[in-house]
Order: structure tokens, then sequence, then C-alpha cells
């Protein structure tokens, strides 16, 4: 026999098993801010392939499937992580930030899967700027301000928004409603090429 007597090289498996360590020991890259920087470790049981290939096994691994670390913080060790779709992997991939709740990180993906919100939704709100609670609240926040933590208010009002508009809070009336109609309208009858006015 040769080198490789557990006679898995070559296979789907096996390249996962490589490039999990790899990630870990690699000192140079981008994946050096994610893996080895941050002291995500391979655990010693699965410095061997065998032992490896032995969890995954029992573990529900199919080729449709990918490894995940179920604590982002957390090391490659046998009760860290699980085997999930590549879809649901690709929601998880490290283009997503690492926000920091009350002591507790997770990426993006992962808060919005733990508080129960889209992950659009969530990147939506975070590209806003809201951070700390007001990126996991349940509800949307509606412009009137019910749901916004006073933090959140600040902030808009520095950006002008919320409590910066000089509507907050104010009911349109009929005319101003009918104001805005005709002005989108008229835009889009510019836009094509006619007459606002005809």
């Amino acid at each position: 026999m040769g080198k490789f007597k557990h006679g898995g090289k070559g296979t789907r498996l096996y390249c996962i098993w490589k490039d999990m360590r790899r990630r870990c020991r690699t000192t140079k890259g981008k994946n050096s801010v994610w893996y080895t920087n941050r002291g995500i470790k391979v655990c010693d049981e699965w410095q061997e392939f065998i032992p490896f290939r032995k969890w995954a096994l029992s573990n529900g691994y199919t080729d449709e499937l990918t490894i995940d670390r179920k604590d982002v913080n957390g090391n490659y060790e046998p009760s860290n992580c699980r085997w999930i779709p590549m879809k649901e992997q690709a929601a998880n991939r490290r283009g997503n930030v690492l926000v920091e709740i009350e002591g507790e990180t997770k990426t993006i993906s992962e808060w919005a899967r733990h508080v129960g919100i889209s992950q659009s939704s969530m990147n939506e709100r975070y590209h806003k700027g809201l951070r700390g609670k007001d990126l996991i609240v349940p509800r949307m926040t509606t412009m009137k301000g019910k749901h916004h933590t006073e933090e959140t208010k600040e902030r808009m009002r520095n950006k002008l928004k919320g409590e910066g508009c000089f509507w907050y809070g104010k009911k349109r009336s009929d005319e101003d409603r009918l104001k805005m109609s005709l002005g989108k309208k008229n835009k889009r009858v510019l836009s094509l090429g006619g007459d606002a006015n005809a």
C-alpha cells in the first residue's frame, strides 16, 4: 500500500477535510482573517482523516452537503459541526459581516436565523446603519418611531431621516398627497418623452 492507507484521497470528503485544515493553518491571505487570526482550529481528533470520515458518515454526510460550524467563533470539532445544504452555506459565506451584539458575535446571516428575520431584511437594516438591538428587533420599525430606541432616533435625526424630516409624525393633507401623486405622474410622462401639461 502507498502513503494513503485510508483510501480516501481524491474523494470529495477528503478534499473537505484537507481544505478545513488548510484554512485553519494559513497565516496569509483572506482566509487568515476569518480563521487563523481569530484562533479557529481543527480539533486534535480530526488531524487524521479516518476519524473525520467516521464522524462525517455517521452524521448524515452526503455529496450535496457541506460542513458548517454551529458557533462561528468555535473550532472545527464534532460538537460544533454539522452538514448543511450548499444553498444555506452560501448565505453564510465570509462576505458576510461579523456583528457583535451584547458581547455575542455572529455573521449577519446567523443573526437573521437566530431571531427569525430574513437575511435580506437584516442586510438592509445593517446597510441603513442600524446596530446593536435595533438590528435584530423582531418587527420592522415604523417611520413614526414607535419601536425605535433613542439611539436609533438620534441616528435618524443626524441623517435627516425619521424625526429629522419635516413631515415626521404628521399626516399629509389630501392636497399634499395629490401634489405628490401628480408630481410622480408628470415625471413618468416626461421620462417617456410626453408633455406633462397635455
